[in-house]
């Protein structure tokens, strides 16, 4: 990445991942030409010390540079990659943001996943005690030190992590002879729900799935609950902090996510505001980045009714510091646990059980 005829080199993508590509990229010495990004408020703007291009723009640079026989080089700054090899010939050529990390550490940097910028972890200094000090079991603390190391790009080898088939049902700490009423908070198509009877089987009783793609409508599990007994009831709706039509990218797939400049308005809920009358003892959480804001919008409801909880850690690079310490400060008598069931940062979850 060193070399002049790799001098052109941009960013698609100015937000959260796309920064953190920025800052590894000063932290590697390689010259960062610039930001695209498709939200025109940002066009001009200089952010992390680089310029933002629309699209439109960055096309007559491409062209620009063909004429003078330099390639320009594009690195994946947003999550869903295939939105950007989609939009560009063979006069750019796009590098996923593991490619370029690889390249401009000389391959020194091995570790891919939820990113981190390296600003939190020189050092381990931004109160990672602090968070270790949560968990009373060796293991959540070494799952975290693990994670730090992943995410510092200091671990050349994947993390240890437990079955994946005891995500968000682990029977290290979760009975499985309690009644359940389960509140799904992303319940997608439906899957959690099977897994959880699987799990809890006749004692699973009931579940409202709150979801704001048309991925469980169009789904069987309508039918599976009802040919099972359990009571389901539904929330066309996202969750964040505060209720308002919110824009959203729902593609019918997993990756659907909160985005502003979307056309497409889907109502969130702050689950204080839902009205559910009914007790519930577990919820779980797998919202694409929003369980923070989910949590702190349904924090009242969580406090009257303790249940388990259940959180997704990886969809934002510092989930697994935020959230933790937000529940510890926010409940009271409630014990966590901090597991990993999949390869480098994916399918990290925070349990809370109420004590």
């Amino acid at each position: 990445m060193h070399s002049n005829n790799l001098s052109s080199v941009y960013i698609y993508g100015s937000g959260e991942f796309g920064t953190i590509i920025k800052s590894y990229a000063d932290k590697y010495n390689v010259l960062i030409s610039g930001f695209i990004d498709k939200n025109r408020r940002k066009t001009g703007l200089f952010i992390n010390n680089v310029q933002v291009f629309s699209l439109e723009q960055f096309l007559v640079l491409v062209h620009e540079n063909s004429r003078s026989s330099k390639c320009t080089y594009l690195v994946e700054g947003i999550f869903n990659s295939a939105i950007v090899k989609s939009l560009f010939n063979d006069d750019v050529k796009v590098i996923t943001a593991k490619d370029f990390l690889i390249e401009a550490s000389g391959g020194k940097f091995t570790s891919f996943g939820s990113l981190v910028n390296p600003i939190y972890f020189p050092g381990r200094e931004f109160n990672i005690d602090k968070l270790l000090n949560i968990f009373d079991d060796t293991k959540s603390k070494q799952a975290i030190l693990n994670l730090v190391d992943f995410q510092s790009g200091n671990v050349k080898h994947q993390i240890l992590h437990d079955s994946p088939s005891r995500l968000y049902f682990d029977g290290e700490f979760i009975n499985k002879d309690i009644l359940i009423n389960m509140l799904d908070c992303g319940a997608y198509n439906g899957d959690t729900i099977l897994l959880a009877h699987d799990y809890f089987g006749n004692n699973l009783k009931s579940v409202i799935a709150i979801e704001p793609s048309q991925s469980f409508l169009n789904s069987s599990t309508v039918n599976y609950c009802s040919n099972h007994d359990i009571k389901l009831s539904y929330f066309s709706c996202g969750l964040n902090d505060t209720s308002s039509f919110m824009g959203f990218s729902s593609l019918g797939e997993v990756s659907d996510i909160l985005d502003k400049d979307s056309e497409f308005k889907f109502y969130f809920a702050r689950i204080d505001d839902l009205p559910i009358t009914q007790q519930i003892n577990f919820i779980k959480f797998d919202i694409e980045g929003s369980e923070l804001a989910a949590l702190k919008g349904g924090i009242n409801f969580i406090r009257r009714n303790r249940p388990i909880l259940a959180v997704s850690l990886y969809h934002k690079p510092l989930d697994f510091y935020d959230i933790p310490l937000y529940l510890s400060q926010n409940l009271s008598s409630y014990k966590y646990y901090f597991r990993q069931y999949a390869d480098d940062c994916w399918e990290t979850t925070l349990y809370a059980m109420p004590i």
